[in-house]
């Protein structure tokens, strides 16, 4: 169902030491008052002296800023493989459903589906519980595959869709799923429409998903 820059400060680096143990970086002398020279000396000339001396220099003009590390893109799609090619899309959903989870579901006859949920936390619950899970159908029995999306987020996964008319089985739907389904037939939204629906819902989900969370990050439940 969904993926900042800033300009920093970065801590200034020895760029060249001396022989007698002084460190020259952008025409600054760091001898404040024998300090930086101090810390080189203490740690056997060596360039975790010197930056450290350096950075006792700066401590006391300007604040010192690491740059922040990029953040990890959430992993909320996830791929289910091993579908019973015979396993329509309502049926699926409604296996899905059964065991307490509601995404918007893309499922095909190739045998896999694609599923976005409103949460980490409950990605990593739909693995849990369907990792292995037997999958049957009228004629067929397949055993579950998961596995993360490489398109994660519900807009990324929906906007090659955008101007396509639904079509056999696939449903492009809400976080209720089957809601957007009347007669067995998927009903055409504009993405926009899917958008803000699947935003209002994944706020209502994470408030509730933080228990979840919590549970998982307290070893309470096994990822």
């Amino acid at each position: 169902m969904s993926n900042l820059r800033e300009n920093v400060s970065r801590p200034v680096s020895a760029s060249t030491t001396t022989a007698a143990g002084s460190q020259m970086d952008s025409g600054h002398s760091t001898t404040d008052g024998g300090g930086t020279d101090a810390l080189f000396r203490m740690f056997g000339g060596t360039t975790k002296g010197a930056q450290l001396g350096g950075e006792m220099r700066l401590g006391g003009g300007r604040q010192l800023l690491a740059a922040p590390a990029a953040a990890a893109p959430r992993r909320t799609t996830v791929m289910l493989r091993n579908v019973p090619n015979d396993l329509g899309s309502l049926d699926l959903i409604a296996i899905i459903n059964q065991e307490g989870f509601k995404g918007s579901v893309t499922t095909t006859t190739a045998g896999y589906a694609f599923i976005n949920f409103l949460s980490e936390g409950l990605a990593r619950m739909f693995r849990k519980i369907f990792q292995g899970k037997p999958l049957t159908s009228q004629f067929l029995l397949k055993v579950g595959d998961v596995s993360d999306a490489k398109t994660q987020g519900f807009v990324d996964n929906m906007l090659p869709h955008q101007n396509r008319a639904p079509m056999g089985l696939h449903v492009f739907g809400c976080p209720e799923g089957t809601e957007l389904v009347r007669g067995g037939r998927p009903i055409q939204m504009s993405l926009q429409d899917m958008i803000e629906r699947n935003k209002a819902a994944t706020e209502k989900a994470e408030k509730e998903s933080s228990v979840i969370d919590e549970l998982v990050s307290n070893g309470e439940v096994e990822t």
